[in-house]
């Protein structure tokens, strides 16, 4: 007797979630104002009182999901979703409003580490599970970029440090998962065989492009984005001041790689490197008022 009403209070429990997340979804929840504010791109923003009903909307959809490849892709969708929103209140300086969407980014990168723990490291299909994940932490890590292109370079100190905040929130869940890829990857070539393991790690990279969040490829965008730092020679409309607060930037990059963060350090060296491209583009030189660096 005492199963079977746990079994209903569950059942209630799940049936008001569920109709307390469709709630959250319907327009007329959201007042003129909150509708001019969203987009189709993020729905529902951490500004508006149904944020939470949002978040348990997708909770409750992930908890019905078992096959691993479908939560992997739920996981990372709403990751994106989560990047997303993060841009449209930088966009609109609503810095202040992030954190709940930063949070839950974080949560939602742990969960895919959890996928990653339970991948066997032993048959082609754990190889093939785990190039996706490779793909999928790809994909986060252009959606960070992204935000720090909005961002923009700060120069206000106060400002400054709550860009690397972000920025660090973003990255760091990111590159440890990167390290339990990385390690499986040696599981599956210890127990597929070097052969076996390199042929179709390749075959399946090519399949869906992944690059790979390793050191050569950090290490890559440091040093095309110390190439574009040093242009910012010729052209006298970037001051010293100015130049050494990249250059310090790009040393947290360089720093980053070298501790084996290359998520990190790839995402702060091609941040940095489409803002300088910007500012060559927008800056037009005015007299040099900076000394030589």
């Amino acid at each position: 007797m005492k199963k079977i009403k746990l079994n209903f209070l569950f059942a209630a429990i799940i049936a008001i979630l569920i109709a307390v997340s469709t709630i959250s979804k319907i327009s007329l929840a959201h007042s003129p104002a909150e509708e001019a504010s969203m987009d189709a791109g993020t729905g529902t923003l951490p500004t508006s009182p149904f944020y939470f009903m949002k978040l348990w909307g997708e909770k409750i959809s992930l908890f019905f999901m078992h096959d691993k490849d479908a939560r992997l892709d739920k996981i990372f969708d709403d990751a994106d979703l989560r990047l997303s929103e993060i841009s449209k209140l930088v966009l609109d300086n609503q810095k202040d409003k992030i954190n709940s969407a930063v949070e839950d980014h974080k949560k939602l990168i742990n969960m895919a580490a959890e996928l990653v723990n339970s991948n066997s490291g032993k048959t082609l299909d754990d190889l093939d599970f785990n190039v996706q994940m490779e793909k999928r932490l790809e994909e986060d890590m252009d959606g960070v970029v992204k935000i720090s292109t909005i961002y923009g370079f700060p120069n206000d100190l106060t400002e400054k440090l709550k860009y690397d905040f972000l920025i660090d929130a973003l990255t760091t869940p990111v590159s440890d998962i990167n390290v339990l890829v990385i390690g499986k990857y040696d599981e599956l070539q210890k127990n597929l065989g070097n052969g076996t393991f390199q042929k179709n790690l390749d075959e399946l990279r090519k399949k869906y492009n992944v690059q790979g969040l390793i050191e050569q490829d950090a290490q890559k965008a440091i040093d095309e984005t110390s190439k574009l730092l040093n242009e910012t020679d010729s052209n006298p409309a970037f001051t010293k001041e100015h130049y050494d607060e990249m250059a310090q930037e790009l040393k947290s990059a360089i720093d980053a790689n070298e501790r084996g963060n290359f998520v990190t350090a790839k995402s702060i060296a091609v941040a940095l490197g489409e803002h300088i491209r910007t500012e060559m583009i927008v800056l037009k030189p005015v007299n040099d008022t900076r000394n030589n660096h």
